[in-house]
Order: C-alpha cells, then sequence, then structure tokens
C-alpha cells in the first residue's frame, strides 16, 4: 500500500498528465493570478504572444451560473481586459 506522500505524488503526475494531454490551452495560477502552469498548448500561445495577463480574473458567481447552465453560454465567465 502507498504511502500518503506516495499517493500525493501519484495524484500529482495523474493531474500533470492529464492537463498535458488537454487540447484546449490550460493554464493554472496561483491565488494572485500568476500562472504556474501552462500545457503544451497553452505553452504555444504564451510564445505566439498571447498575454495570460489581460485575461481578468473568474468572477465566482459568474462562473457557479455558467457551469450550471443559468448563465449565457456565449459568453464565458471571462473576458480580456480593455
Amino acid at each position: 500500500m502507498p504511502t500518503p506522500e506516495e499517493s500525493l505524488e501519484e495524484q500529482r503526475e495523474w493531474l500533470r498528465v492529464t492537463l498535458s494531454s488537454i487540447g484546449d490551452a490550460v493554464v493554472t495560477t496561483d491565488t494572485s493570478g500568476q500562472v504556474t502552469f501552462l500545457n503544451p498548448v497553452g505553452e504555444r500561445a504564451r510564445k505566439a504572444g498571447f498575454d495570460f495577463h489581460l485575461v481578468k480574473p473568474l468572477d465566482p458567481d459568474q462562473l457557479q451560473q455558467y457551469l450550471v447552465g443559468e448563465g449565457d453560454p456565449a459568453l464565458p465567465p471571462f473576458a480580456e481586459t480593455s
């Protein structure tokens, strides 16, 4: 049986592989908005000049509405700043 530390490391590796395999750009940030992870598609977007710092943080209320289908499906719960 794996130790708790081994289980945590397995989960982290599974998450890294999963996020890296997604065909859309995946960007994770810390609570201050600093990018902490880009999958390969996100990395290509960054190299092509996309500035992830221009994206507004998610509004938790708007995100919740979007996830439960109450928000406008044509509008993502985030938008680039002007």
